[in-house]
């Protein structure tokens, strides 16, 4: 099963880590450094299948130009998204306790930046495993 996921982070660096983890872990990266450049932002309305979102993870930066991480989320669950719950993550350098809670009520898990590798692969395998199954 090919796992497709969607990467917003501003900072190139961090995005190509991310990128070739996720990438080593056999996803499909559609990485961005911009929710603005994303081309789901550019549609109004989701188009998922209803047996399948477009995406099986989505994760983000919330400090970015342009647009929070944040931003980009309630604007995708105000329009549909289908992604799953569990397999949401945002990060952040300078979380601010809305912003966690704000998070984690649109079902996302909030990563402080510099994150622990080990922490987010946890994350990772478990949601992975969950797909497969």
């Amino acid at each position: 099963m090919e796992i497709r996921t969607l990467l917003l982070e501003d900072d190139n660096n961090t995005r190509s880590l991310l990128e070739r983890i996720l990438t080593d872990r056999g996803h499909t990266v559609f990485g961005y450094a911009s929710p603005l450049l994303c081309p789901l932002y550019e549609d109004v309305r989701c188009h998922c299948k209803k047996t399948r979102p477009c995406v099986d993870f989505l994760i983000t930066d919330n400090q970015m130009p342009g647009m929070s991480g944040l931003q980009f989320i309630q604007i995708q669950a105000e329009r549909g998204c289908k992604i799953g719950a569990q397999n949401k993550a945002i990060f952040s350098g300078s979380w601010m306790n809305a912003e966690i809670s704000l998070a984690q009520k649109l079902g996302y898990r909030a990563f402080p930046k510099p994150f622990k590798m080990e922490e987010f692969s946890r994350w990772l395998d478990l949601w992975e495993e969950q797909l497969r199954k």
